[in-house]
């Protein structure tokens, strides 16, 4: 046998056992996820981080699968209106010792009750769970004193007015004033009767 034969043996038989026993390389609980992006590379706290290596990574895959959101860009909380009734409000809040907060879910202010099953209950939720009330003074325990809208041009259109129905009809059953200024009049807040 010569050489070059000994050579193509060799390489015959390291084939064969490459095939045979195909070499697997572990991967290790740190690795790479996805491109050159690791596990420690994302800004998690520190607990999280030690939890994800501990157990595996689906969670940041799962993560990672969630489009990056690029079609939303912050807001002016107020219109120039709603800043002038705003800053009216907190000059009369302090003086009468009650406590003002704004554009608050309705949802955060009712509790849902008599409902007969999960639908319903879903039903109802979704009836103030999108809607806000502009204005809310309470006293210092938190107890709802009155609520205030300020109605914009926007309040013209049945939606919206609609929703004002729906606002006005569900406070009144509960028994909380809910007080309407117009935007272009005077905030005559001597309207809402806090002593």
């Amino acid at each position: 046998m010569n050489i070059i034969s000994i050579i193509f043996f060799i390489i015959i038989f390291y084939l064969i056992i490459k095939l045979i026993f195909p070499t697997t390389i572990k991967k290790e609980k740190n690795s790479t996820i996805r491109g050159n992006l690791s596990i420690k590379d994302i800004n998690f706290p520190k607990e999280y981080n030690e939890y994800i290596l501990e157990n595996n990574d689906s969670e940041i895959n799962q993560i990672r699968k969630i489009p990056k959101i690029n079609n939303f860009e912050i807001k002016k909380l107020f219109t120039k209106q709603e800043l002038l009734l705003y800053n009216q409000l907190k000059n009369f809040t302090q003086e009468k010792k009650v406590l003002l907060f704004s554009k608050v879910r309705i949802a955060d202010l009712v509790e849902i009750k008599n409902y007969s099953n999960n639908s319903e209950f879903y039903s109802l939720f979704r009836k103030v769970s999108q809607k806000h009330i502009d204005y809310i003074i309470t006293d210092y325990n938190g107890q709802i004193l009155c609520l205030i809208e300020l109605d914009g041009k926007s309040h013209n259109n049945y939606n919206t007015r609609k929703n004002d129905m729906f606002k006005d009809k569900l406070f009144k059953d509960i028994g909380i004033p809910l007080i309407r200024y117009k935007n272009y009049e005077y905030h005559d807040l001597k309207k809402l009767q806090i002593s």
